[in-house]
C-alpha cells in the first residue's frame, strides 16, 4: 500500500467515524480540539494563509496533499480543507506523510 493510499484510508476512517470538520470557516469557528488540518493543494492562497495563521495560533500541524484531491478523499464536492479530531488518526496521517 502506498503512503498516499494510507493517508486516504486514515482520512476515510475519520469521515466514517464523524471525527472530521469540513471547510476553512467551520474549522476556524469550531470549539472542538482539532488535531490535524489537511489542505488540498488547489486551495486559494488567501484561504490557505488564513488557515495556516489559525493553525499557528492554535499549534495545530498542517498537511498539504500534493498528489490527492481532498474532495475525492472525503467525497464532498469542492472540499479543500478538513480538520481531523481523532488524535490517533491524525498521528497516523502525519506518520504516513513523513514516510513519503
Amino acid at each position: 500500500m502506498q503512503n498516499s493510499d494510507k493517508i486516504k484510508t486514515y482520512i476515510g476512517f475519520s469521515v466514517r467515524s464523524g471525527q472530521i470538520i469540513y471547510g476553512a470557516d467551520t474549522l476556524i469557528e469550531t470549539r472542538k480540539h482539532v488535531k490535524l488540518i489537511v489542505l488540498c493543494s488547489s486551495l486559494a492562497s488567501s484561504s490557505k494563509d488564513k488557515v495556516i495563521e489559525y493553525a499557528k495560533s492554535k499549534n495545530i500541524p498542517v498537511l498539504t496533499l500534493e498528489d490527492l484531491l481532498l474532495e475525492d478523499v472525503v467525497f464532498k464536492k469542492n472540499c479543500k480543507v478538513v480538520g481531523l479530531l481523532n488524535k490517533n488518526l491524525a498521528q497516523a496521517v502525519i506518520d504516513s506523510a513523513q514516510r513519503r
